[in-house]
């Protein structure tokens, strides 16, 4: 038996007064951020701008950028395909170290793993909306892996659409998974689908709108770069596209199970709306990303 867990690595990545210049030493250990033995997947790589307070506000916002674009340039190099990028860009505006400048003057990356042991393993029935796996934090059914990398089955007893409703009411459709910064779902989100198409089916009078949530305001430059490796290889034009482009693929498979097209409108929410502001963990980061559903009229 073998068992996932998570395990995130973080690291300080200095920079020069006024520079975007990623150093040989940074470049050595932006190398090692990723195991190179056996038994490891990795799920995330999160990236984060600063900067000190020595240039103005916008001048820092830009710096910030373009120190997050240069780590991220050479992770996505040095490790190609490898998990679900995240960027941010922050300036000063958030401080890593209130009393040292130079601190500030950097990339904090953090690298989500899952970790393959010789144990018995446990997923959650619940996950929220991962991008690539799901959340092995919450343990509650064992599961067997016939082999190291293979995706377990995870036990859903719904995908929590509401027995009852009202008119103006919302609720998360669980357990849809996309790939990472793509509008195309996995195929283990067809029986959450497929819930919801029962819902429309035996609810033939509800209209409702299909509002799609990211975790992160994703710029131009990163997401043509992801696009290289997204399934359809779109470069979304930022997050709201994105978001937006995801309700409409669950649009788009309602309809062609026979749902009237006239039913259901799109939002894209970007992550103007996220459950977590600063999200500090990996599940926080997935509570973000979620697809909502909302009862037009009952």
């Amino acid at each position: 038996m073998v068992a996932l867990s998570t395990v995130v690595k973080h690291e300080h990545i200095p920079f020069d007064h006024n520079s975007a210049y990623l150093s040989k030493s940074s470049r050595q250990v932006l190398e090692t951020l990723i195991p190179d033995e056996p038994g490891w997947l990795v799920e995330k790589i999160d990236i984060e701008g600063h900067c000190d307070i020595s240039g103005g506000s916008n001048y820092n916002r830009e710096l910030s950028r373009e120190r997050a674009m240069r780590v991220y340039d050479f992770l996505t190099e040095y490790f190609p395909d490898k998990g679900d990028y995240e960027l941010r860009h922050v300036g000063e505006d958030r401080p890593v170290n209130f009393e040292d400048p130079e601190i500030n003057r950097c990339v904090m990356v953090s690298v989500y793993l899952l970790e393959i042991r010789g144990v018995t393993g446990t997923v959650s029935k619940h996950s929220l909306f991962p991008e690539e796996f799901p959340d092995f934090a919450e343990l509650d059914n064992p599961v067997l892996l016939d082999q190291p990398f293979a995706q377990p089955e995870v036990q859903r007893e719904s995908s929590f659409i509401p027995a009852e409703f009202e008119a103006n009411s919302k609720f998360e459709i669980e357990n849809i998974h996309f790939y990472g910064n793509s509008a195309v779902y996995r195929d283990e989100s067809e029986s959450s689908l497929g819930d919801l198409t029962h819902f429309m089916k035996h609810n033939e009078s509800v209209n409702i709108r299909i509002e799609g949530h990211v975790n992160g305001n994703m710029g131009k430059r990163y997401l043509k770069k992801a696009a290289e490796t997204n399934p359809e290889r779109t470069s979304y034009k930022n997050a709201t596209d994105l978001s937006y482009e995801r309700a409409n693929t669950i649009k788009r498979f309602l309809v062609n199970e026979g749902i009237d097209e006239a039913r259901i409108t799109c939002e894209g929410k970007g992550g103007s709306e996220k459950l977590y502001k600063n999200p500090k963990n990996q599940a926080e980061n997935r509570a973000n990303r979620r697809i909502e559903v909302v009862i037009l009229n009952k």
